[in-house]
């Protein structure tokens, strides 16, 4: 069933190809018509004074009441037009994910204001959101990202003619200077020797194996499917950029688990089948990850931070900085290391005409990289995450 979003853009089209301003819409019979046909037939009760009335559905009165505003201008809710924007400019889940609850912490805000209504916000109103979140994100980035989420929902909207300027271009936050970042890092040797020797859920002990010896994000590592798994290689098919598409070799040590992962399965299986999405963020297979790492991490004491300092200076993405760093310190070349990786290689030699390293030299920079003397490559059995809860841990996983 088409959103009241979608309706709404099909009448201001149709009216203005019919030479009618949206704005004066409701002096038109059909768009009139289509509204009251949104609001329903309403019942009769009789109220507490005895009078007959007659009520509307509140869903349905409320639907009724948002296409009117829509089309004329009158009303727009910052959520009307957001299902419409995601489909019409196709993002990352990650960034998609961002944009939606940029929207949703504005709308609950001007709510609370009684001002939900994006033909009504101002620079002066913007102005007052981008203090407030100042004052309430932990981080001055944490804020620009909102704001620059807003800023690009709502260029979205000037280009549909729902919105008529975009209040948040120029705005901005500054860091509070009592919340510090400290400097990420990679793992040392002796951290992840501990972390692959520790006592926690089988799936975290893959996931680490797996970003150790690859170097891939959590969130690719989480996405692999059976048919991303074959010819000895790992294929990225998604990823925020396009050099993050790309083949990495299978490192030897990877064999055993990744071989343990496919018996049994289809090619659309996932490779670690035990992840759940979040309903909010359903391109999210490795939040839970994230999170049972992070309590994991902390139970051994891997921990580094200065008095004020909000995030740690290590966490998951570590692996992924120790096996770059792994890899350099065992003389392979930083632009095969990059490709390997998904970054983005500089210049215009390398980086416009180059079709790219082949997979052998790649497959060099995957072996050169080794896990510490005395780990064990390989952990199967165990408790995996959503089998029931590990040690102390309040939840399942």
């Amino acid at each position: 069933m088409p959103s009241i979003g979608a309706d709404a853009a099909w009448w201001r089209e149709h009216l203005t190809g019919r030479g009618v301003d949206p704005a004066n819409a409701m002096g038109d019979e059909d768009f009139n018509r289509a509204v009251w046909q949104t609001a329903g037939t309403p019942r009769e009760v009789i109220d507490e004074d005895g009078v007959l009335r007659e009520v509307y559905d509140p869903k349905s009165e409320q639907d009724a009441h948002d296409l009117r505003g829509l089309v004329t201008g009158d009303k727009v809710p910052v959520l009307s037009e957001l299902d419409r924007y995601l489909a019409d400019d196709p993002l990352s889940t990650r960034y998609a994910s961002r944009r939606r609850r940029a929207a949703k912490a504005l709308a609950v805000w001007l709510q609370g204001r009684n001002h939900d209504n994006v033909a009504t916000v101002s620079r002066y109103e913007a102005g007052l959101y981008t203090e407030y979140l100042a004052t309430t994100c932990k981080s001055g980035a944490t804020a620009g990202g909102l704001i620059l989420a807003l800023s690009a929902y709502w260029g979205w909207m000037v280009r549909k003619g729902v919105a008529r300027e975009n209040p948040w271009k120029g705005q901005g936050t500054r860091r509070r200077a009592s919340l510090k970042s400290g400097e990420k890092r990679p793992f040392t040797d002796e951290e992840v020797g501990q972390l692959l020797a520790g006592e926690t859920y089988s799936t975290l002990h893959d996931f680490m194996r797996i970003a150790s010896l690859s170097g891939m994000r959590i969130n690719e590592i989480g996405s692999l499917k059976v048919r991303d798994c074959s010819d000895g290689v790992f294929r990225i098919r998604k990823a925020k950029t396009s050099a993050g598409v790309r083949m990495v070799p299978i490192h030897d040590a990877l064999l055993p688990i990744i071989a343990r992962r496919l018996t049994g399965k289809a090619a659309d299986d996932f490779l670690i089948e035990e992840l759940k999405t979040r309903k909010d963020h359903p391109g999210d297979r490795a939040g839970k990850v994230s999170e049972r790492f992070t309590t994991y991490r902390r139970g051994l004491g891997l921990d580094e931070r200065e008095e004020g300092q909000t995030q740690s200076n290590i966490d998951f993405h570590s692996f992924r900085r120790w096996f770059i760093t792994k890899a350099e310190q065992a003389g392979q070349p930083p632009h095969i290391i990059a490709s390997t990786v998904g970054h983005v290689r500089e210049g215009m030699t390398l980086g416009t005409y180059s079709a790219g390293p082949s997979r052998d030299q790649m497959r060099e920079v995957v072996l050169s990289v080794r896990l510490p003397k005395g780990t064990v490559a390989d952990r199967p059995g165990g408790v995996r995450m959503g089998d029931g809860r590990w040690g102390g841990e309040g939840r399942k996983g």
